[in-house]
């Protein structure tokens, strides 16, 4: 797995999968996709005696080689992809055995499926219910050779509203934050700036992973779980580091926000 920043397409799951989950509320499904890791798809009645199985079916075949489980608390079980007549496990395979950590991102070779299959036995708490707040099943769309200069103006801009009450108190009310960052590229290779050019063509939106599935990182949008859908909102502005020399690298800033 590279260290660097990688970027990635839509989540194939989403409202057009079809959920069938053991105990958990299929109306409730949404939560897998909705990109807010605080709201949980859990089982109903589960224990670490009573296995939980979700399996989601995307409609039509779809080709896949990354997966990100985020906000969960499986400690035994895996994931598994249908190939036509039974599950078999990915290249490398999805499995917990004492599993602890809350959310896993997977390197895969690249697959094409109708479905796929998240097995739950234990949890990191005995007999808690199963619970997931994210599945990303996605496509990467590249990764950089080289990372910014510097990573600027992160912010998490948020939607709010202020008002003062009749004795002179506030009231605040928190709708929710997006965030945005500026890369910064002192030196771009001819390869990233081809990746920049190919993400502006695109026209649509994409997944940045600003600490690319790097355990270690601790720093507020660099973690593990940090992962962004975002379009790419400044001009696409390539310049040469030396006005008269050619060949050596370009300068660059990519200003990304958040949908």
């Amino acid at each position: 797995m590279g260290t660097n920043i990688k970027f990635f397409n839509k989540n194939l799951v989403g409202s057009g999968c079809t959920f069938t989950l053991t105990s958990a509320l299929s109306a409730l499904a949404r939560s897998l996709y909705d990109r807010d890791r605080r709201t949980k798809l859990v089982s109903v009645g589960s224990n670490d005696t009573t296995d939980e199985d979700w399996v989601i079916e995307f409609g039509s075949s779809v080709t896949f080689d990354r997966i990100l489980i985020d906000n969960h608390n499986i400690k035994s079980g895996y994931i598994k992809y249908w190939n036509g007549s039974s599950y078999v496990d990915f290249t490398s395979a999805i499995s917990w055995s004492a599993n602890a950590t809350t959310t896993n991102y997977y390197e895969l070779s690249s697959v094409t499926t109708t479905k796929i299959k998240i097995h739950m036995v234990t949890t990191m708490t005995v007999n808690d219910e199963k619970r997931v707040g994210g599945l990303f099943v996605m496509n990467q769309l590249g990764e950089l050779e080289k990372n910014p200069t510097a990573l600027n103006d992160v912010d998490f801009k948020e939607a709010s509203q202020k008002n003062k009450t009749s004795n002179g108190g506030s009231l605040y009310i928190f709708f929710g934050k997006k965030f945005t960052c500026k890369l910064v590229f002192g030196n771009a290779s001819v390869t990233d700036v081809a990746l920049f050019e190919t993400l502006k063509n695109r026209s649509s939106s994409f997944f940045v992973y600003i600490g690319s599935g790097n355990t270690s990182n601790v720093d507020i949008g660099l973690r593990v779980h940090d992962i962004f859908y975002v379009n790419y909102t400044s001009s696409f502005n390539p310049n040469l580091k030396n006005q008269n020399v050619l060949n050596i690298g370009q300068k660059l800033e990519v200003v990304l926000e958040e949908v």
